[in-house]
């Protein structure tokens, strides 16, 4: 190991190169490579493996992959041993195992090793411990010995014990000790532990009798000198003065040069064999007369072994009575077996045999199959051991191997039915064990029908190859013996060809090999319903306690079907009452004495979240919680103590919170008559309760309610009655009588004490009338107001009636009072009235000519208004756009192009602010055309969050709310982001100059008739976009005003008014409306109801940008425009944008070039023509012939309800002018493209 350590590449561990190490490592290395014996040094935390030639060998097979490794890399199997004791060494403590077991890996496989470890820590140079010396010595064979020795002694202690030993001792010859145990030393007389430690040889001799010990120390003295085995039978004295035979035997064991130096051996206690010995001698002259008298067998056989000493045969030497009778073999005596008894089977031969050359006795039970009998044997061999002679006593045991073996079939049936449940294999079970006990060739059960004097066979049992008689059978086939089975006796048949029941016909029995049966009915409720069926292929007499067998076999089998089906019927049972359980709308459960669940049905399911199963064991406060169990613990116990009782009350359960139940508890008992548990159902009568609640409630107001009815009866100025209608002699429903009448009714009609009177015998001549405006009430439900004249009084009346529901009862309500002072001052003043609406008419005439000129005087103040401000508006933008045409015109002329750009761009940006103005003001007057698309508004709003961010700057914080799952809507997008940004400017205006927080947000609105009444809208769906502010809100005598074009409340300079005016258009023509809700100081709502589009959305954003210059491929596009300006240019954009353009300068000329056949994929018409046909009407009846022609309009003001009150059909388009022509030539590509 040293060389093999100095050429080990120590660099690849901790410890490094070796000429590295330090002087204390390489010292200790070079003591331990020295050491003869097996030592190991585990240098460092990882232990680093380096050892010696000694700890080589103990390695084994993981010598040399060891040297160098980690002690957990090297010995995995030990690694947390091996860290524990690293951990102790480099602390510095030094300690030893003895007999230490480990399992290690040394030789292929794990095996079991003990050994001593001594444990040194090394020290390096500081004098701190760096590795730990591990001295090895292994004791694994020594203390293997040691275990074997123990179990040795041991099983020698339970064989002494077993076999009534005396003990064991041991005599050194060389020092005259004998060792001895305390059974020995005990019987000996000699203290045990004198004995235990040893005691001179004449110590155990004291007790020996005085007549035995010469002959006794003579057979010692000759094993002492002949070295065999030492036997010497003698008897001890007894403290008790009684005397006990044992019997010594051991052997001489001697050292190397022969000379005897110990003398072991083991005593015997042979005091009862003595003593039989003693009585053999009596035995012996009664032999005789008992080997004559006794019943059971007996005889003396002598055996015969072939040369390899096998034996093939035994001569009875003599046998008593019994034997003759037990066996049948008769004047046996100097006979050989294979003579009087061939084909005995060859066991006998062995175990007499193994009796006669051993000695040893045996004692069993065999069968004998030739004489067909069980008998229970008893053999030992007798005289000289070379004369082969055995003693047998034997006795018949046929009966009760047979009882046995029924028994064993009853316990064998019994486990291999228990987990059957199929009744038929539940017959073929039983028939395979029946079979097999009584040895049959067949046997099934059957199923009787007594009326057919059928039996059917679904399967049957057979043996070596027979067949089956499965299948449905007629008794009188086979015979007469039907009528002992049906009268519920067995059939026992020896021989079918002899039986007077079967011998008459005894082909059909034969056929199936049946020459004997046996036929067992089964009977339940004294009917015959089955049998067992046993048949044998050679006539058999069958036993009565073979048929009784049978019978109870068959009792059983049925018995065990019947349980099987009972079983299953149970469980179909208990699978329909769960069904029935779970169908029932409460909760229904059994819960054991422990309040635990035993059974529950599904509604705990549906209440708790606990299927059926999981129920099953849990706790009944574990499922319905601390609340419920608070209430519900004092009334369950109730149910355990006894008490059926309901019981209702409202509880707080787990998961489905208050509920108001009705339970019903049962206790149930058990044989004993002890409540074992309860039945509870739970019924949720929550919904009844709160009726019942509501009921006794209504009931209360109704007392309440008749009470202020008495009053206001009793009391009222008004008449009141009920009258109810009956047929009467004039036809169904003819008439009426007065049920109730207050007091007033006299005052106010004039007619007293009505009540239980006839309206025909109160005013016969005007009855009729009155009875069909009350029967009209009755029929129809409908109330009615009138006032009619009571002839009868001459009373004026004003009525009120209708029909007390339900109609069934035929009663109508009327209210009434008494006009006729009212009706005298009508007919008084009536004359001067006729003068009266004469000048009130006159008057009437002069206020509304007043009212007609104020409203012409308003109206035309508001055009005033109007018209100013437009060309206000307008006289500006075109100042700027002749300016600066004129100033281009200018400069062309004199040649100076440089920076002709800006005045481009000055006259472009004035027509488009025109252009803008004029879209607001057609917004106002809700007549620009739109193009609505399907937009997502949230959408929208992210795309324009950025340039609203910016437009209200960084003192306003915006706060963007959209809603999710944001409805679809349906209006122009370019219109509603414009309406957005608006909004979004007037309310950094009223925020100014302060900071402030602007939300936008978005809705849904579903608006019943009340709200969408509020909001002047149809009832239904809309999106709501609302823009709220912080800012100073607006007064509300102006907040009325907001949407009058022009009207303004920023300064001069800074609003044209038209804002809000403009969304409020956009949005009503849109189908919307536009709602603002202010406070002065506050801020301000602004909020856009938008109608919802259940459409899809369009596949491209309505925002996304367009791309500029949309180029064409050739397509044709018919122009239609009666302003030559407008025509050229647009036929010039279009065709260097590669169009093909026909160009037409009316409607009647455009629409015959429609009408012919020249190819066309686009119109672009404006709206307003002369001709006759404006855009719109060409468009139509160019569709006729070409319906999937796509039309572009150009519009401008006045022609909006031309195209279609601002509304397009699919394929068509508009452009409000004026343009830009890279819009013209995008509208046209989105057209021809889409």
């Amino acid at each position: 190991m040293a060389e093999r350590i100095r050429a080990f590449d120590w660099s690849r561990t901790p410890l490094g190169p070796i000429n590295e190490w330090p002087q204390s490592l390489r010292t200790v290395v070079g003591l331990l490579v020295a050491a003869p014996g097996p030592m190991v040094l585990l240098w460092g935390p990882e232990g680093v493996l380096i050892y010696n030639d000694g700890y080589a060998r103990f390695a084994g097979r993981r010598h040399p992959e060891l040297l160098g490794m980690g002690a957990r890399e090297g010995w995995p199997e030990i690694a947390d041993f091996n860290d524990s004791n690293i951990r102790r060494g480099l602390a510095g403590e030094a300690w030893s195992l003895k007999d230490q077991e480990l399992v290690l890996d040394r030789a292929g496989a794990p095996e079991a090793g003990w050994m001593d470890l001594d444990y040194v820590p090394v020290p390096d140079e500081t004098g701190q411990p760096a590795g730990v010396m591990v001295v090895v010595t292994e004791t694994t064979e020594r203390v293997q010995a040691e275990k074997r020795r123990e179990q040795t002694n041991e099983r020698l202690e339970i064989a002494l014990s077993a076999g009534r030993g005396v003990g064991t001792w041991e005599w050194d010859l060389v020092t005259d000790r004998v060792v001895a145990d305390a059974r020995f030393a005990q019987i000996y007389g000699v203290d045990p532990l004198l004995a235990r430690d040893g005691a001179p040889l004449v110590e155990f001799f004291r007790a020996m009798h005085a007549e035995d010990a010469p002959y006794v120390q003579e057979d010692i003295a000759r094993t002492l000198r002949t070295h065999q085995p030492f036997r010497s039978e003698y008897r001890l004295v007894q403290p008790d003065g009684t005397v006990r035979w044992v019997a010594a035997e051991g052997r001489v064991i001697v050292d190397a040069d022969g000379k005897a130096i110990r003398f072991p051996g083991v005593t015997f206690d042979i005091t009862d064999r003595r003593a039989a010995d003693a009585a053999r001698v009596e035995t012996a002259t009664r032999y005789d007369t008992l080997f004559s008298a006794i019943t059971s067998g007996f005889c003396i056989i002598q055996m015969k072994f072939d040369e390899a000493m096998r034996p093939v045969d035994y001569m009875i030497v003599e046998g008593n009575p019994a034997f003759e009778e037990m066996t049948g073999l008769h004047n046996a005596n100097g006979k050989w077996v294979s003579d009087i008894a061939p084909g005995l089977e060859q066991h006998w031969f062995d175990l007499y045999g193994g009796v006669a050359l051993t000695g040893e006795p045996v004692r069993f039970e065999n069968p004998a199959d030739i004489f067909g009998r069980w008998y229970d044997v008893e053999a030992l061999r007798i005289g000289d051991p070379s004369a082969h002679r055995v003693a047998i006593l034997f006795n018949n045991i046929t009966e009760r191997k047979r009882a046995e073996a029924r028994q064993a079939a009853m316990i064998e049936l019994d486990d291999a039915i228990a987990s059957l449940s199929d009744s038929v294999e539940i017959g073929f079970v039983a028939g395979r064990i029946l079979g097999d006990a009584l040895g049959a060739m067949r046997v099934g059960y059957g199923v009787i029908d007594a009326a057919s004097e059928t039996i059917v066979v679904e399967r049957d049992w057979t043996r070596d190859g027979a067949s089956s008689v499965a299948g449905v059978h007629h008794f009188r086939t086979y015979g007469s013996y039907v009528s002992d089975i049906l009268a519920g006796e067995p059939a026992a048949i020896s021989d079918v060809r002899t039986d007077p029941r079967t011998r008459d016909a005894p082909d059909a029995l034969l056929a199936f090999g049946i020459h004997a049966l046996l036929d067992v009915p089964v009977t339940e409720n004294g009917q015959v319903i089955g049998q067992i069926l046993v048949h044998s292929p050679h006539p058999r007499i069958w036993t009565a306690e073979e048929i009784a067998f049978v019978r109870s076999f068959a009792e059983r089998t049925r018995a065990a079907m019947a349980r099987r089906e009972a079983e299953r019927a149970s469980r179909e049972t208990a699978d329909e009452l769960q069904r029935l359980a779970d169908s029932l709308p409460l909760l229904v459960s059994f819960v054991g004495a422990d309040l635990r669940y035993v059974f529950a049905n599904k509604a705990y399911e549906d209440w708790f979240g606990l299927i059926p199963g999981e129920m099953k064991g849990r706790l009944v406060s574990e499922v319905v919680g601390d609340a419920a169990w608070e209430i519900m613990g004092p009334i369950v116990r109730r149910a355990l103590a006894g008490e059926a009782f309901v019981s209702e009350q409202t509880v707080t359960y787990n998961r489905v919170g208050e509920r108001h139940v009705r339970s019903e508890f049962v206790p149930r008992y058990d044989a004993g008559g002890k409540v074992d548990g309860y039945y509870a159902m739970v019924q949720d009568i929550s919904d009844q309760h709160r009726d019942q609640l509501a009921l006794r409630e209504s009931e209360a107001n109704l007392r309440e309610s008749e009470t202020r009815y008495r009053t206001l009866f009793n009391t009222m100025d008004e008449g009141f009655c009920i009258i109810e209608f009956f047929d009467g002699p004039h036809g169904p429903l003819s008439d009426y009588i007065h049920v109730e009448a207050n007091a007033a009714y006299a005052e106010n009609a004039g007619i007293p004490d009505v009540v239980g009177k006839k309206l025909r015998e109160m005013v016969r001549d005007e009855a009729q009338g009155w009875v069909d405006l009350y029967g009209e009430v009755l029929r129809t439900g409908k109330p009615i107001r009138f006032e009619k004249e009571l002839e009868e009084t001459g009373r004026w009346l004003e009525l009120s009636a209708f029909r007390v529901e339900p109609a069934s009862r035929k009663q109508v309500a009327v209210l009434f009072k008494d006009l006729t002072a009212r009706k005298r001052a009508e007919e008084a003043l009536q004359t001067l009235n006729v003068t009266l609406e004469e000048r009130v008419e006159e008057r009437t005439q002069e206020l509304q000519a007043a009212h007609e000129a104020l409203r012409q005087s308003q109206k035309m103040e508001a055009v005033g208004q109007l018209t100013g401000g437009i060309a206000h508006d307008f006289n500006n933008l075109l100042a700027g756009i002749s300016g600066s045409l004129e100033l281009l015109q200018r400069r062309l002329h004199e040649g100076r192009l440089a920076g002709v750009e800006r005045y481009i761009d000055a006259a472009q940006g004035a027509s488009q602010r025109a252009a803008a103005l004029t879209q607001r003001l057609l917004a106002f007057s809700r007549r620009q055309t739109l193009d609505p698309k399907p937009i997502a508004v949230n959408r929208l709003i992210n795309g324009m969050e950025d340039l609203i961010r910016r437009t209200v700057g960084p003192d306003i914080e915006v706060e963007v709310v959209g809603a999710a799952g944001l409805w679809t809507t349906r209006v122009d997008p370019s219109q509603l982001e414009n309406a957005l940004l608006n909004l979004c400017i007037n309310a950094r205006d009223a925020m100014a100059p302060n900071a402030g927080r602007l939300t936008i947000e978005t809705a849904n609105k579903w608006l019943d008739d009340r709200g969408a009444k509020e909001r002047e809208l149809v009832p239904g769906q809309y999106v709501s976009l609302c823009v709220t502010d912080t800012g100073s809100g607006i007064p509300s005598d102006i907040v009325d005003k907001i949407f009058d074009p022009f009207f303004t409340t920023k300064p001069i300079g800074q609003g044209t008014g038209l804002g809000l005016s403009m969304i409020h258009g956009f949005v009503r023509q849109s189908g919307g409306q536009v709602r603002v809700y202010s406070e002065p100081d506050k801020g301000t709502t602004m909020c856009l109801y938008l109608p919802r589009y259940t459409g899809d959305l369009d596949a491209v954003d309505p925002s996304d940008p367009v791309i500029e210059g949309h180029p064409g491929h050739g397509e044709t596009v018919l122009l239609i425009d009666d302003e030559p300006t407008v025509r050229m240019l647009a036929a010039e954009v279009l065709g260097d944008a590669g169009y093909t353009v026909i160009e037409a300068v009316d409607g009647p000329s455009g629409l015959q070039i429609l009408n012919s056949d020249v190819r066309l994929d686009l119109l672009v018409t404006d709206v307003g023509l002369p001709g006759g046909l404006n855009g719109r009407q060409v468009a139509d009846a160019a569709r006729i012939k070409r319906p999937d022609l796509r039309v572009l309009f150009i519009t401008g003001y006045a022609e909006n309800a031309a195209v279609g009150n601002g509304l397009l059909d699919a394929g068509m388009a508009v452009l409000t002018k004026p343009f830009v022509m890279t819009d013209l030539i995008n509208k046209v590509g989105e057209l021809i493209d889409g």
